[in-house]
């Protein structure tokens, strides 16, 4: 059996038909984060895993799915359902604690001059080992929303 007749027919109703690369690029999302989808399970395109002869000059990782402009749109649907990791953190009053990162947000300073704030604050919790003999130091912070306030009113009555 040759090549030709091993691959399926393609239904012309659902042209054009995209590589993984070109689908990724048009969902807007990274390749690599696709491919992850696709080998872990979490998206299927409806044409399945089907091997099809490409007019187009693709590598062969690339024509291992085939994406028609529904399984686009569908990509992009969850795309934008994602949330934005460069989305400024916003206090909504009710979370209690509060990561570096996200004080750091609401305060307009950068990660390490909130980590040096309140690394000695009394009240802030510390996870992890803040002397690993002459290794590198790798303490997570919590900050809780009073030590957080009571740090704030200090710094701006200065």
């Amino acid at each position: 059996m040759s090549k030709s007749e091993m691959a399926p027919k393609i239904d012309l109703s659902e042209l054009p038909l995209f590589s993984a690369r070109d689908a990724a690029r048009l969902a807007g999302m990274d390749y690599a984060h696709l491919l992850h989808w696709l080998n872990a399970g979490l998206f299927k395109p409806s044409r399945g895993s089907e091997m099809f002869e490409y007019p187009f000059n693709h590598r062969y990782e690339d024509a291992m799915h085939v994406f028609t402009q529904k399984d686009v749109d569908r990509l992009r649907d969850l795309v934008e359902g994602l949330p934005k990791s460069d989305a400024p953190f916003v206090d909504d009053g009710k979370q209690e604690t509060f990561t570096v990162a996200e004080v750091a947000a609401m305060w307009n300073l950068s990660r390490d001059t909130v980590q040096r704030i309140f690394q000695d604050e009394p009240g802030v919790i510390a996870l992890g080992n803040k002397n690993p003999r002459g290794k590198r130091r790798r303490v997570t912070l919590r900050i809780p929303r009073p030590v957080m306030e009571r740090v704030k009113k200090r710094r701006s009555n200065a």
